[in-house]
């Protein structure tokens, strides 16, 4: 034992001078050729008294010569030296050998057909044009990675040269044929790790998605071809449902740049992924996606009115704290449609790392800074990508306020220490083996197009550098008083923005009421009305900066103070209330006959009271606090107005988004799905992103798919009864839930159904179920203290990487109990655990082999696949179809 460790300490040992010697070597010719070029080049151009164009030019060679320095080194900080060390030292003991080793098996012929289409791309300077290849582009064979052989089909990608540089190192796009998924992807590519840059895109990806932003999974192999190791290879996740689904979304059509048209967005056309099933299933809705999507180049109303802002805010300020703007770039970022919310989405890919190339003193803020002409290296930032960005941001002449709000509220979130310490520090150690399998094998630095000199280190304290600056920036601009003064004659206050380099984000205060959010671009003044204030008195009025909490009182000085010179911006002060709008329902039914959007509300409906809608006619209840005084004598009500009695199919329908809801019990009756432009909701009542809290929730006749749906939602409920349902009662989607009771009479298809959920819920009684009593799938997670179900197709259903715990589940007349297995080939085996469960009847259960079922502490074993069990579900054995 004692030479094994001294073996493994001696190689340590050697790793370790063999990289200090690399360094230091590399650094020392690096310096003696700049050091040889700086003494010509300043030799040829300094006389004995240098002129003032001569010293222009010898600062100018200094910063270059000083960029290129820095272009050879991902990092100068001493810290990630030393964790690259510790890294490199982790991935030598053989424990740590656990990247997955991959084995790609491929035909001899397939192996000259790919490696034909490398060389004769386009993107090959030396492409060999005398080659010809076969027609056919996708190539087939088969990729085993922990034992399981994934038939595939594969071709070359990529539009770099480094993508192709030879047969060993050139990148492959994938596509799983058949059911099986890989760790939850069907498409995915393949390229050397140097391509993605390293750790760094694998790091963006799972910080975005922990922030909710749709993103791509990425994984680190082994792979051998043919039995030959030729490195670690970076796999990444293709545009697809999978992705979709996976980061908490349902299926919508993703968009990206047709780059072959052109990489400039209003250059561009649009191309749709999966365009084969999106084309079939819902052109519709393709084709009006396209013209937002086409119109928005054109117009910014579309982009204010169909792009989810908060989220794009979100991802320009993420990517701009960690650097990576090449991410941002609209041929690089995708548009995903959510069909919940009816907005565009962006999808993070190939962010890139521009660090020692200028970017590292850039933000966004300096689009709208004064003089776009001076500001810091950006590259193609004020150049062909200037118009994407001006349609979220504006430019100095009209900045985009309301974004910029949002923008900046998420760049001082992101930068802040508790995301660094309790979200990105996290994950960025938790790709510690990533790095050490990099730094074992001495993958040099990336400069994008090849390989650079040094070795690559991840730039951590980089990284926390540039969060460290932000957070020192946005601070100046929450703290630095601006310069106020007043001009008598022409009844203005007048605000500059002196010193802050973000511009500042000011609101006046008067009473109960707040200004609109007024930007201070440094250096620009901006002039308001006193008349404003005339309801306090200028003595009175206060002002925040940059969303603070904390108030200052306005004080002016006098205007012969402030610099004349200086840029000029005229405006007034709009004035809102402070508080939110009431919205009382006091009358036994208000009537609706058009569709109304009630937004940043209180609303109320008191003891009784209720509405009703006529056909078609659907109540948008967003941002608002809704209060229901129902009680059980008198109930809040939702129902259709008796005009609409006789075509049930043109019910109205409601939807409740980004609301707090609280109350007693509240009856829904005789709705519908509604039918809102570019949406899709399967609900009579849909709850999407609010908090819920009932004592009783009653839904009757529902016409719709779900009775009752809930998506990224928090529900508290003691008691939900459904009765005569068309098809589910109980959807929900991506939520968490508390439920008392939960009471389903005479369900078309299911009773609770559950997907991406988790919760616990402690009775459940399903009576006359069409389907299934209850149905969890896709990961979610849900425990019942007892089930009682009668009369019914199917009982509890447990399927895709769910786990489902009941203490007392009794069943009579139930054709299928209990039931198991994976539908979904990108996830894994379910679990059910019952711990009392009457009859006991084996006979009568239907799982998988690969089902973790446990019945009264007993695991249950089975030899039936789950293929022939879903093929006797939906309506072939057991069970119906969903109605829509």
């Amino acid at each position: 034992m004692r030479r094994i460790l001294s073996n493994k300490n001696k190689l340590k040992i050697s790793i370790r001078n063999r990289f200090t010697n690399n360094i230091f070597q590399s650094a020392k010719n690096i310096s003696l050729v700049i050091i040889s070029i700086e003494i010509i080049l300043l030799g040829s151009i300094v006389t004995q008294e240098p002129s003032r164009t001569s010293m222009v030019l010898m600062n100018k060679i200094k910063d270059r010569i000083k960029e290129r320095i820095l272009w050879q080194f991902d990092t100068f900080y001493p810290s990630d030296y030393f964790n690259y060390l510790k890294e490199l030292g982790a991935s030598i003991i053989p424990i740590n050998n656990v990247l997955p080793r991959a084995d790609l098996n491929l035909k001899y012929k397939s192996m000259l057909a790919l490696d034909c289409h490398r060389k004769t791309s386009n993107i090959i300077r030396t492409a060999d044009t005398k080659l010809i290849c076969p027609k056919k582009e996708w190539q087939e064979g088969d990729l085993i990675i922990n034992k399981i052989n994934y038939p595939i089909k594969l071709r070359a990608k990529g539009d770099r040269q480094i993508h192709r540089q030879s047969f060993k190192k050139m990148s492959f796009k994938v596509d799983i044929k058949g059911e099986k998924r890989y760790l939850g992807m069907e498409e995915f590519s393949m390229q050397m790790p140097i391509i993605r840059n390293y750790t760094m895109e694998i790091f963006a990806s799972r910080l975005l998605r922990e922030l909710n932003i749709s993103s791509p999974r990425h994984r680190y192999i082994r792979l051998f071809i043919n039995g030959e190791y030729i490195g670690i290879r970076h796999l990444e996740e293709a545009f697809s449902r999978e992705l979709v689904e996976s980061s908490k979304r349902r299926y919508g059509p993703i968009f990206s740049l047709e780059e072959n048209t052109s990489i400039i967005f209003e250059e561009s056309r649009f191309d749709l992924h999966d365009s084969n099933y999106w084309n079939k299933s819902d052109l519709e809705l393709v084709q009006k996606v396209r013209a937002i999507l086409e119109e928005s180049k054109v117009n910014q109303d579309v982009i204010n009115k169909y792009f989810d802002l908060d989220l794009w805010a979100k991802y320009f300020a993420t990517l701009d704290a960690l650097n990576l703007f090449h991410g941002t770039y609209p041929k690089s970022v995708k548009f995903y449609f959510n069909p919940i919310t009816g907005l565009i989405e962006p999808i993070f890919y190939d962010g890139h790392m521009y660090s020692g190339r200028g970017f590292d003193n850039f933000n966004f803020y300096q689009l709208i800074n004064k003089n776009n002409n001076n500001l810091v290296y950006c590259g193609d930032f004020c150049g062909r990508n200037r118009l994407f960005f001006k349609r979220f941001f504006g430019d100095n002449k009209n900045p985009n306020v309301n974004f910029y709000e949002r923008y900046i509220k998420e760049l001082n979130q992101i930068s802040s220490l508790s995301t660094v310490e309790n979200i990105m520090t996290p994950i960025w150690s938790n790709l510690s083996k990533e790095r050490g399998y990099l730094y074992k094998n001495f993958w040099k630095i990336d400069r994008q197009e090849k390989a650079g000199i040094m070795p690559h280190i991840a730039p951590w304290a980089v990284v926390k550098e540039r969060l460290k600056s932000i957070r020192n920036k946005i601070y100046k601009a929450k703290t630095e008083r601006p310069l106020i003064g007043i001009d008598n004659n022409k009844n203005k206050i007048m605000l500059l923005n002196q010193y802050s380099e973000v511009p500042q984000l000011l609101n006046i205060y008067c009473n109960n009421d707040k200004s609109n959010s007024i930007l201070l671009i440094k250096g620009v003044k901006n002039y308001y009305n006193i008349n404003s204030l005339a309801s306090c008195g200028l003595s009175n009025a206060y002002y925040s900066l940059n969303g603070e909490s904390r108030k200052s009182k306005i004080k002016l000085i006098s205007s012969y103070t402030i610099n004349l010179n200086i840029n000029e911006n005229l405006s007034n002060i709009n004035l809102i209330s402070n508080n939110r709008q009431d919205y009382i329902f006091s009358k036994r039914l208000t009537r609706f006959t058009e569709n109304t959007y009630l937004t940043n509300k209180d609303i109320t409906f008191e003891k009784s009271a209720g509405i009703c809608l006529e056909p078609n006619v659907n109540l948008y209840i967003k941002d608002s606090n809704v209060i229901f005084n129902g009680n059980k004598l008198e109930p809040n009500i939702i129902t259709r107005c008796k005009t609409n009695q006789i075509n049930n199919n043109k019910s109205g329908s409601v939807v409740i988004q980004d609301s707090i809801i609280n109350g007693g019990e509240l009856h829904i009756s005789y709705l519908s799905e509604p039918n809102l432009e570019m949406k899709t909701l399967y609900g009579s009542i849909n709850f999407i992103e609010s908090r819920l809290k009932l004592k009783d929730l009653k839904v009757f006749n529902s016409n719709s798919e779900d009775s009752v749906n809930f998506i990224n939602s928090n529900i508290d409920i003691e008691n939900i009864t459904v009765e005569d349902a068309k098809s589910d009662a109980i959807d929900s989607d991506y939520s968490t839930f508390k439920i008392g009771k939960i009471i389903c009479n005479r369900i078309g298809n299911d009773c609770l159904d559950l997907s991406f959920s988790k919760g616990y819920v402690k009775n459940l009684i399903a009576n006359a179920i069409g389907d299934k009593a209850l149905s969890i799938g896709e990961s979610s997670n849900i425990s019942l203290e007892d089930v009682e179900v009668k009369t019914s197709e199917i009982g509890i259903v447990s399927k895709d990487s769910s786990s489902l715990e009941i203490k007392n589940y009794k069943y009579t007349g139930v054709k299928l109990p209990i039931a198991a297995y994976i539908k979904k080939a990108e996830f894994s085996s379910p679990s059910i655990e019952v711990e009392r469960i009457n009859p006991y009847n084996k006979i009568d259960w239907l799982f998988s082999a690969d089902t973790n079922l446990i019945i009264e502490g007993v695991k249950q074993n089975s030899k039936i696949s789950s293929q022939s069990i879903e093929d006797r579900l939906y309506g072939s054995e057991y069970g119906i179809k969903t109605k829509r």
